[in-house]
């Protein structure tokens, strides 16, 4: 082949520091947006981004050559950057170190997003 051709998506999941609950509901769509946008920056695809009070869940695809953990660091730096700059409160805002991340088969993207999206009700999120 003379082109390289992948089809991975990727669940990836990431907590707060000290898992602290930071992420109430009234602020998801701009958490959501500033990951986003974080997302985007490192070339990466956005099925679906779900959050829940002290984590996020995120299902993304890369490019051909893309290091995954490189772009996965960097969304979550950039992403703490402009959280702590963006929302009051939150101004020493970080994500714990580390992170998880699993391969989606192709077939299973729908099934994942919708647990994505579901993050709050599976957590009992009442912030």
């Amino acid at each position: 082949m003379k082109r390289s051709y992948t089809e991975l998506a990727y669940h990836v999941v990431f907590a707060t520091k000290h898992r602290q609950r930071l992420i109430p509901v009234r602020l998801d769509t701009v958490v959501r947006d500033i990951l986003y946008k974080a997302c985007l920056a490192v070339g990466a695809h956005v099925y679906e981004i779900g959050l829940a009070d002290d984590h996020a869940h995120l299902l993304l695809s890369f490019p051909v050559g893309i290091d995954i953990p490189r772009a996965v660091g960097r969304i979550k730096g950039r992403s703490s950057f402009y959280i702590s700059r963006s929302i009051d409160g939150l101004e020493n805002f970080s994500w714990q170190t580390g992170y998880g991340i699993l391969t989606v088969s192709p077939s299973a993207i729908p099934r994942v997003a919708r647990y994505v999206l579901t993050q709050r009700q599976r957590h009992g999120s009442e912030l």
